[in-house]
């Protein structure tokens, strides 16, 4: 009987286990996909944001009178919140995405100094407002 018992709570500890490596290793980002935005810059100087979302990276574009352009690899995405950590050669970045739909999504990024920070970082709330770090809406580019 005691090995019995033992037998169980030995293979519900292998579970547990290997649910936490799937659920890390095989979680599929829903929002996948190329995002923009666009917003006045100065008086009538429009300025164009994209997310290109994929699996294993996130390309983050701007061109208007302030161009830049980078490539930026998803170490962890967690569906329980939407989180998306990412690091761009040792500078470390938590993105979270809200009001997912086929047609929009609301995004939020910050730059953080670690992972393990990017990781505790609490949602943000919808009032969060930063030099670079609020929600922004984005459009699906199709």
């Amino acid at each position: 009987m005691v090995l019995a018992f033992l037998s169980m709570v030995i293979s519900g500890c292998d579970n547990t286990n290997k649910e936490e490596a799937k659920t890390d290793a095989e979680l599929v980002m829903p929002f996948e996909g190329n995002w923009e935005r666009t917003f006045l810059l100065g008086v009538d100087s429009l300025q164009y944001v994209y997310y290109n979302i994929y699996s294993d990276s996130i390309e983050y574009i701007m061109e208007g009178p302030l161009p830049l352009n980078y490539m930026m690899k998803v170490e962890t995405f967690i569906s329980v919140d939407n989180r998306i950590v990412t690091t761009l050669k040792d500078v470390h970045y938590v993105m979270f995405i809200k009001n997912f739909s086929a047609d929009s999504l609301s995004l939020f990024k910050e730059q953080m100094d670690s992972r393990a920070e990017a990781l505790a970082r609490p949602f943000p709330a919808d009032t969060v407002s930063g030099h670079f770090s609020s929600w922004y809406t984005y459009y699906s580019k199709k």
